[in-house]
């Protein structure tokens, strides 16, 4: 997969997961979870790095655009349709 944003030319995408059928902060869970080999709910709270409910809201609709933040010591960008881990 192609990506967009890459917040360093040394960054390589780890892990992909669709938002298609599930909310963005479950998708990033998800995501950085599988990244780190562990289940989501041995990571720390997501509100520690966003809010999960503005992530939700601004990708309730339009799944379009995207947002890129830190979490668990990863850059976490969801574009589009997509929540894409980088490499730490």
């Amino acid at each position: 997969m192609e990506s967009k944003v890459s917040p360093d030319e040394r960054a390589e995408i780890t892990t992909v997961v669709s938002i298609q059928d599930v909310l963005p902060s479950v998708a990033v869970a998800e995501a950085v979870a599988d990244a780190e080999e562990t289940d989501p709910g041995d990571l720390p709270p997501l509100y520690d790095a966003v809010d999960p409910d503005a992530l939700d809201q601004i990708f309730r609709e339009e799944r379009v655009g995207t947002v890129a933040f830190e979490y668990c010591g990863y850059t976490v960008a969801i574009q589009d349709n997509d929540v894409v881990v980088f490499s730490r």
